[in-house]
């Protein structure tokens, strides 16, 4: 049994039927007797939750989109999460997408089970349980640790094209995952969009730039279909990234290599989501660090600045990164090797040499650096190209294609 994995692919036509509610019914209502008595009650609450949740649909289709989403749970018996969707928040999706599609993924019991327990595990060793905690473990309220692995995971395909969203994405349960999926991905536009925090990223426009602003994902035509072949590949190899996890004995270490991915995604995430060059090469410099780290845990280079060196290299973007960016889907393998290609051709027009990134990266920590640092940096006229945070995402995904494993 896969650990994460594709069950359910749904559209207009078949959200409703009783296969669906049959697949549905065991993850929110294991005991149905448990809930005879209440079920008439439940259900008359459920149609007046349903009519005032149809009248606050909003009137622009990414606010609506965002809206049906969000109210995936949003009937406070989180029991009857599937009736909701079936008689309420699915048919207003639809009804907005007609063509769209909804992935339900699943992830398996065992995952959870074992995760949980290294976590307990873990939290009696270091003394956590002596002292009067109203959290489980360690770092429960961070957002980075291992049983967030295949969500936080997801951000990468949800948002790894600029400027595009592939998807909106709802955990109704512990082990169930709705992926809205419509016809085309939408476009977003923090800088473009009309707020007062507008006025703070453009007084910052400048710092970090590139002459042209950050390039677009090229027009190229993506589908719901080309999307959800891409979402399900991409589904299994974080499957396989979690028995990896799972075959980690030390529950430390465990936690160590999945918190360290997770962080480097939201790294990632924003790295190519920001249109703020700054920010998005700041965090792009940020994602590279925590990938260098893992593969340094998982016994691929000796130490971290090795592997930073290894994939901030253009021998590793034209080489590797490039070789299996060719054998993925065509609609990303079309973007990520236009990437590719026209990073390593801006680096070398601007003169940018990997070790200057490096030094750049370094200024982190201020401009006060080794004498050879300080000598390559004030010798360059600080442009370098707005689109080199666009290739967290294949890194991203090329780390994940590769196996954990630590001894």
């Amino acid at each position: 049994m896969e650990m994460f994995r594709p069950s359910l692919l749904l559209n207009v036509n078949s959200f409703a039927t009783e296969s669906v509610s049959d697949f549905l019914r065991p993850h929110f209502r294991p005991d149905p007797d448990w809930f005879k008595d209440k079920s008439t009650q439940i259900l008359n609450e459920l149609d007046q939750w349903g009519e005032t949740f149809k009248s606050g649909l909003p009137r622009l289709r990414h606010e609506r989109f965002a809206y049906i989403c969000h109210n995936t749970d949003g009937f406070y018996y989180g029991n009857y999460v599937d009736i909701a969707c079936q008689r309420f928040v699915w048919p207003e999706f639809f009804r907005l997408f007609p063509k769209g599609k909804i992935l339900i993924l699943e992830i398996d019991e065992e995952w959870l089970h074992r995760i949980i327990a290294g976590q307990v595990d873990q939290a009696f060793k270091v003394g956590w349980h002596e002292k009067d905690h109203i959290y489980n473990s360690p770092q429960d309220m961070s957002g980075l640790k291992s049983d967030f692995f295949p969500i936080s995971s997801l951000h990468i395909a949800q948002f790894g094209i600029f400027p595009l969203t592939l998807f909106h994405l709802h955990y109704p349960s512990l082990h169930l995952l709705f992926v809205y999926v419509p016809p085309r991905p939408l476009q977003h536009s923090k800088m473009m969009e009309s707020s007062s925090f507008n006025d703070v990223l453009w007084s910052l426009s400048h710092v970090y730039s590139a002459h042209d602003p950050k390039g677009r994902y090229g027009g190229v035509d993506v589908q719901t279909g080309a999307s959800v072949e891409y979402i399900a590949w991409f589904v299994r190899m974080v499957g396989q990234r979690m028995e990896d996890i799972l075959r980690i004995e030390d529950a430390l270490k465990r936690e160590q290599l999945a918190m360290t991915f997770n962080r480097a995604v939201c790294d990632g995430t924003l790295a190519v989501a920001s249109e703020l060059p700054y920010m998005a090469k700041t965090f792009f410099f940020g994602c590279l660090d925590k990938l260098a780290n893992i593969m340094a845990q998982i016994g691929r280079f000796d130490n971290d600045a090795a592997a930073w060196r290894y994939l901030m290299s253009e021998e590793f973007w034209a080489g590797d990164l490039l070789n299996f960016v060719s054998g993925i889907s065509e609609f990303p393998k079309t973007i990520f090797t236009s990437i590719i290609e026209y990073v390593c051709m801006s680096l070398r027009h601007d003169e940018v040499t990997m070790q200057l990134l490096r030094d750049v990266r370094n200024s982190i920590h201020g401009y006060s650096l080794r004498p050879d640092s300080v000598e390559r940096l004030f010798r360059h006229s600080g442009n370098f190209d707005n689109d080199i945070p666009l290739l967290a995402t294949p890194i991203l995904l090329y780390i994940l294609s590769m196996p954990w494993s630590i001894s």
